[in-house]
């Protein structure tokens, strides 16, 4: 069976470490910290859900998520807050907003249910 894949962009140092473990169990993850990098992984292909830290250097969170949604309509986009779900209206939404600290249990049933509408 192949694992979906999971793109996470964290510049939190903590979230870029734990996030990973756990997840990785179910889905195969791979971890960027800057949203350049971010962008052209993304346009390879083959993501089935961009999970994104707020907060991003370089162009942040708001401008990758329009970006991702302008290049794959398909992705499922999850974000990480500490301050709510701050993204204006006028660009595209996440699917999810997750408060920060989360629980993993939380964390890893909000990604199944993210994927399974994906399939």
């Amino acid at each position: 069976m192949n694992k979906q894949t999971i793109l996470i962009v964290a510049k939190d140092e903590l979230i870029a470490w734990s996030l990973p473990k756990m997840l990785e169990a179910e889905f195969q993850v791979e971890i960027l910290s800057e949203k350049p990098a971010a962008l052209e992984r993304v346009a390879q292909g083959g993501f089935s859900l961009l999970i994104v830290d707020v907060g991003l250097r370089n162009g942040g969170t708001r401008d990758l998520i329009g970006e991702v949604r302008a290049m794959d309509g398909e992705i499922k986009i999850m974000v990480l807050s500490g301050y709510g779900c701050p993204l204006d209206e006028d660009i595209s939404q996440p699917d999810l907003c997750i408060d920060k600290p989360f629980k993993k249990e939380t964390v890893l049933q909000e990604v199944k249910n993210l994927l399974s509408e994906h399939s």
